[in-house]
């Protein structure tokens, strides 16, 4: 009880020499000394109209809770879609594996070769129709992998 009277009682003088009053000040009364002239057109205004989210309320510059709550569904879904289209080429790319184990390519041993030209059954996202196509999977998971390829085998296939 005593430390508390000597803080309340140090508190005081503190205010007293501080010249701090007790009496309340109305916020309409108070006009600082240094005001910043803000235009109209940088002010955050009371309703926003958007596109995908609707109405945006704002109460003195600051989100209602209804809006902050629309913002925040609104960026998830946004950044859902965002994901969505980072993940297409892993996807695809997982796709086209799978399709060659399918037709039986094993990794890092065997090649395969398009035996016919691309047209437009082939289920590929945009082969050239003219071009034969090669497709061979180098898997390095259980360590790096050292390929020995004929070059005159080799170049028969591109050139034959």
């Amino acid at each position: 009880m005593i430390n508390v009277s000597k803080s309340l009682i140090a508190a005081s003088v503190t205010l007293a020499l501080m010249g701090v009053s007790s009496t309340a000040v109305k916020a309409n009364e108070y006009v600082p000394k240094y005001k910043a002239d803000v235009s109209a057109e940088m002010l955050t205004p009371d309703s926003v109209m958007t596109k995908y989210a609707g109405e945006l309320t704002f109460k003195d510059g600051f989100p209602t809770d209804e809006t902050f709550i629309k913002a925040n569904d609104y960026m998830d879904t946004a950044r859902a879609f965002t994901l969505f289209g980072s993940a297409v080429p892993t996807v695809a790319m997982h796709a086209m594996l799978k399709g060659h184990r399918d037709i039986g390519v094993i990794p890092n041993k065997t090649v395969a070769l398009t035996e016919q030209l691309i047209d437009a059954r082939s289920l590929w996202l945009t082969p050239n129709t003219t071009t034969p196509y090669a497709h061979a999977e180098i898997n390095v998971k259980n360590g790096p992998f050292a390929g020995n390829f004929n070059f005159r085998q080799c170049l028969f296939f591109v050139c034959g």
